[in-house]
């Protein structure tokens, strides 16, 4: 469950690594702010939620021959009992649990004192917001439905409304809601810089729209001294975004730009199509590798005929795997045990490739049955599947089982695999 919920954190980051890449190459020097926004909220939904979705795939299956090995027992050092291994997933987890938390934490902090100073003055009731005058105490920025005015501003009547319709756009537009929706998600992936980087282009394209909104047509110049003799007014709270603390340069550039021509619709179309192709293959799974009971391949669709004779290891291979593989002193002393499937190919010339652990139980025993396949493989093949008489690649499995003497049974049918038996006193034999 750790490592399920590690590995999905990471597939998640990796896929908002996709996407930021993917808007920065094709829109964020578009004017189509509204599609932008869109774009930036829909694949943050898509990089929490693609992890989670497993498509089916347009093949249905493989097949895994499993295998039956003589049942050698590996040999063993003497192990006494000790401490348990150290679970480094466990330590990660608390990291990442502690962070997340003290983010959140911080988030309802400035959430608390934008409430706090929504009341310390009388609220003015307009259509769709409230009004709060600061007296120069803040500097006129808007929040949710609350627009903090800084009274004490001299402005033209002009000016006073430009002002008042670019922090009504944030407010119609419910950027707010935008802010808190990346405020949240960082918390939960507060590692992954691309969050960061899509908080900072949300907040952007914010800007552009509400700019867009104040102008309406009317002198750019004006407007962009207007924002740059704000400049001086700091907000010491990072959840709200004054009238020109954000982006000056950019904005003035991005106001100036005409719109975008309707050839540049191609971008939208493109960025458009390529988060759907990247979302489904990103839900398609693997295939999944299915290991055949006695008739249970009937009308089971696979992509490849069955073999007359599957793959097979060569005696050679068996004798020295089961003298290759140890019981790590960890998991000895953590009383791991069960038994670890590897998977992997057996290509037409015996030699194998992709090893891999399809059901692992322990890190260090899964290890171990990698490292010994890996090594044992580089030295010893196997006898590749047939098909009409030709050697042709197909993929094996093989269990091996960990026991620890005395604390549970060998495997009901000793031939399927290998069997590796762990002491904790101060025994050294091994059975054979």
């Amino acid at each position: 469950m750790k490592n399920d919920f590690l590995l999905y954190l990471l597939e998640s980051s990796s896929c908002t690594a996709v996407f930021y890449l993917l808007y920065r190459l094709l829109l964020h020097r578009e004017t189509f702010f509204g599609f932008n926004r869109a774009f930036l909220l829909l694949t943050i939904g898509l990089s929490i939620g693609l992890p989670l979705v497993e498509l089916p795939s347009p093949v249905t299956a493989l097949v895994a021959f499993p295998v039956a090995l003589p049942a050698y027992a590996s040999p063993l050092a003497a192990a006494t009992a000790g401490p348990a291994s150290f679970a480094w997933s466990s330590l990660v987890l608390g990291l990442y649990g502690t962070v997340a938390a003290g983010m959140l934490l911080r988030l309802a902090f400035q959430l608390w004192r934008l409430r706090k100073l929504a009341r310390q003055g009388p609220a003015e009731v307009y259509p769709g917001y409230k009004l709060i005058r600061t007296h120069g105490r803040l500097p006129t920025f808007s929040f949710g439905r609350w627009l903090f005015w800084n009274n004490q501003t001299r402005l033209t009547a002009q000016e006073a409304q430009q002002l008042l319709q670019h922090e009504l756009a944030h407010i119609r537009g419910r950027h707010s809601a935008d802010v808190l929706l990346v405020e949240v998600v960082k918390a939960a992936f507060w590692f992954n810089p691309f969050l960061y980087l899509y908080g900072h282009a949300l907040r952007a394209v914010h800007e552009y729209l509400a700019d867009r909104q104040a102008v309406n047509g009317g002198d750019v110049s004006a407007y962009a001294h207007l924002m740059a003799r704000q400049v001086l007014h700091p907000l010491p709270l990072a959840l709200a975004q004054p009238f020109s603390q954000f982006g000056l340069k950019n904005r003035i550039t991005m106001l100036r730009r005409s719109r975008s021509a309707r050839p540049a619709t191609w971008k939208m179309a493109l960025g458009a199509m390529a988060v759907a192709v990247l979302s489904l293959l990103y839900a398609c799974r693997s295939l999944e590798v299915i290991e055949p009971q006695p008739g249970s391949l009937r009308g089971l669709a696979v992509i490849a005929k069955i073999p007359q004779q599957p793959p097979a290891p060569t005696d050679q291979f068996s004798k020295a795997l089961a003298q290759t593989l140890r019981y790590p002193a960890t998991a000895r002393k953590a009383g791991a045990r069960g038994s670890v499937y590897a998977s992997f190919l057996v290509l037409p010339d015996g030699h194998l490739s992709d090893i891999v652990i399809a059901k692992g139980v322990d890190e260090a025993l899964d290890g171990e049955v990698l490292r010994a396949l890996r090594e044992v493989a580089a030295q010893s093949t196997w006898q590749p599947a047939r098909l009409d008489g030709k050697p042709v690649e197909r993929r094996a499995s093989i269990p091996v089982t960990y026991s620890l003497h005395g604390l549970n049974p060998l495997p009901d049918d000793p031939n399927d695999g290998i069997v590796v038996i762990g002491y904790l006193g101060d025994a050294t034999k091994s059975n054979n």
